[in-house]
């Protein structure tokens, strides 16, 4: 017990004695009125008045008025004793347990039934209700959320937090309809809000298919700082979100998952170097993930390591063009390598990157309409509108996304250090296993707090984070977590798990034991048993109405969901008209429709130079000259005085064409013919 805390129960035992022993006064003068037969009403001064006339009073009634005023004594001295041992006595500890849910006072006492907060405090999430009353966690702690499909996530937690919290957030928008139904309310509350939705279509372009496609930009290749001394390092770290290492040594995968991380970070090195050298304004120049992937393919048909080879043996001719080491070091090791080898390490570094030829990809990740660094010094929402059938698609972007704000912000470096950094950034991180393994959030659970991150992960069973994170790394990765919500499980292993979390309660068992015999005689014992406070099966029935909250430094609490559309305020702020969204410049390239052949004037001097065998479409040539010439039902004499003609005209071996373009195309048998000519 901290002193404080011992201050406060000293102080209350003071109050306690001092009632007590007015109590016990009263008490001593009702037993002394009693013992003497006096007429005097019994009162708190009565033993007093009659110690001051003490020398005065009867032998007979000394005795009594010091057994009376003992007995007044006792009684507050019996009450400062109990208080003591109150105050310092170890609590007693249960066999199996004593957990509970909080009360009223306790979920108080923890600050959650608070309805203001100061603008120094950090802002607060919604996470139930109680009694009626939010449940408002104020802390820059971290949360999570595990519950089955349609379980009540979204509009139970998600979206109500949207609808409240009033510092910076970022959303991963599965559905979009966290944009549609909150980002109206949030703009109107001086919230910039975005929208980064790669696929461009919205849920309206299922009725209206011409509908423009719509979305805020993002490129990634912006974070990777240009000062030489960082873009190393910032273009490998790219590399490894998109060339992640197996964690078991798998044969040749970690090969060239190695090597495909080399060749991107050379590709993106050399697009960075050479900056100067090209019209940033024009798409198909600037520096992005879709322009790297066409690198691959040169356009002078020549291969990517011939093309290697070539540029910087050019580009050593002239040394104020040279690139940097590093890039021809990356660069060269693809270019020298197995050929083979190669198309291999090429065939593994494009898989991942060939989302960005999506038009409306492309042109989503070809500039910026907000950056990563100004969430915490300006009040900012930004939505990643994914559909479900999408998550698998862009999964990898997604992953490249929050890894960069983690690591963008953490550049920032920390609030109490950066006055500029005014906000703290909440991350919902809906269907949070469907990104992949984080490394950036894995690992930063133990410091983002510090810098303003906070993230709030959603998902359907922790099962799925082991899946993705391994063992380990999930328990790790939960114990760095202060606030869990409980909703009704519906797999027996959680429901398991999470009574666990919950606890044990010790109770009271009696038990009745009978003998039977000529003397008979029966016996009752009383034992201590353990019984979860919720069972596995009670959490399974558990209402969806309903949840539990388990807290670091408090009891569990069992409280009721706040679903946004039923709550009187909340309802209020929902389905907002949206702010604009910017169309997308999609740039096709459509393919040529077939041009018509038009003829050409040949003068003489040229035809007779011309070798008509030379020509690409010799073959055509050839039937439609016969074709002419002899046509079908042509007799035979005719047809035997022509072939040799042609054929002398034609060249060498050319008798053996004519007669089966002849047979083809006017049913004549040259050799027949031959012989009518002979017998004639």
């Amino acid at each position: 017990m901290n002193k404080r805390k011992i201050g406060i129960s000293l102080a209350a035992a003071g109050v306690v004695t001092a009632l007590a022993a007015a109590g016990g006064m009263y008490i001593g003068s009702m037993i002394y009125k009693t013992w003497m037969g006096l007429k005097t009403e019994p009162a708190v001064g009565m033993l007093w008045k009659y110690w001051q006339h003490i020398d005065q009073l009867p032998e007979n009634m000394i005795f009594p008025l010091k057994a009376a005023t003992v007995v007044a004594g006792l009684v507050p001295l019996l009450a400062l004793m109990i208080m003591l041992v109150a105050v310092f006595a170890k609590p007693k500890r249960e066999l199996h347990g004593s957990a509970r849910f909080a009360n009223r006072a306790e979920i108080a006492k923890a600050g959650l039934l608070r309805n203001k907060f100061d603008d120094h405090e950090s802002p607060d999430l919604l996470i139930g209700k109680f009694k009626g009353k939010y449940l408002r966690w104020s802390d820059n702690g971290f949360v999570y959320l595990a519950a089955r499909t349609r379980g009540g996530k979204g509009v139970g937690f998600v979206i109500p937090n949207c609808l409240h919290f009033r510092h910076s957030m970022v959303v991963n928008d599965v559905k979009k309809e966290n944009f549609l139904i909150t980002a109206g309310f949030r703009a109107a509350c001086g919230q910039k809000v975005f929208l980064f939705n790669p696929s461009g279509t919205m849920p309206y372009h299922e009725r209206d298919k011409s509908a423009p496609l719509v979305s805020h930009r993002w490129n990634p290749l912006t974070y990777v700082r240009r000062e030489v001394k960082y873009t190393y390092k910032d273009a490998l770290n790219i590399a490894s979100i998109f060339y992640p290492l197996p964690t078991e040594d798998r044969g040749s995968a970690k090969f060239f998952q190695q090597e495909s991380q080399k060749l991107f970070t050379g590709l993106l090195l050399y697009l960075i170097e050479t900056e100067d050298e090209r019209d940033l304004s024009l798409p198909e120049n600037r520096t992005t993930l879709a322009n790297l992937l066409r690198l691959t393919v040169p356009t002078n048909g020549k291969t990517l390591q011939e093309w290697i080879r070539e540029e910087i043996e050019l580009r050593a001719l002239k040394p104020e063009s040279q690139l940097s080491r590093n890039c021809q070091t990356l660069l060269l090791g693809f270019a020298n390598g197995n050929s083979r080898t190669g198309g291999d390490i090429l065939s593994t570094m494009n898989a991942p990157l060939a989302i960005f030829l999506d038009p409306a990809v492309e042109a989503a990740t070809s500039g910026d309409d907000f950056y990563l660094d100004d969430i915490r010094r300006e009040l900012t929402t930004i939505y990643l509108g994914i559909s479900p059938e999408e998550v698998k698609i862009y999964g990898t972007l997604l992953n490249l996304f929050f890894s960069q704000l983690a690591d963008v912000n953490s550049r920032q470096g920390l609030p109490q250090d950066n006055h500029e950094l005014k906000y703290q950034c909440l991350l919902m991180l809906d269907e949070f296993t469907a990104l992949g393994r984080i490394q950036a959030i894995e690992k930063g659970v133990g410091y983002l707090a510090g810098y303003g991150i906070r993230p709030a992960i959603v998902f359907q069973t922790p099962s799925q984070i082991e899946e993705v994170y391994g063992k380990a790394a999930k328990n790790n990765f939960f114990s760095n977590f202060s606030c869990r919500l409980i909703f009704s499980p519906r797999e027996q292993d959680e429901a398991e798990e999470m009574s666990k979390v919950i606890g044990y309660e010790t109770y009271k068992a009696k038990s009745t034991s009978r003998s039977r015999g000529k003397s008979s005689s029966s016996s009752n014992s009383v034992s201590d048993q353990k019984r979860a406070v919720m069972n596995p099966d009670e959490l399974k029935i558990m209402p969806d109405s309903d949840c539990v909250i388990s807290m670091t430094g408090t009891r569990p609490i069992y409280a009721e969901k706040i679903i946004y559309w039923k709550d009187p305020v909340l309802s209020k702020r929902a389905n907002w008209p949206v702010p604009n969204i910017p169309e997308l410049v999609v740039t096709t390239q459509p393919k040529s429709p077939p041009q018509a052949l038009k003829p050409e004037y040949v003068s003489p001097e040229d035809m007779a130079s011309f070798r008509w065998q030379d020509a690409a479409n010799a073959d055509e040539l050839a039937h439609a000259l016969l074709s002419a010439l002899v046509p079908p039902g042509s007799s035979p004499d005719f047809v035997a005085e022509l072939v040799p003609v042609v054929a002398k005209n034609w060249g060498e071996g050319s008798l053996p064409v004519i007669a089966k373009i002849l047979k083809e195309t006017s049913d004549i048998d040259v050799a027949e013919a031959d012989k009518e000519e002979k017998a004639a």
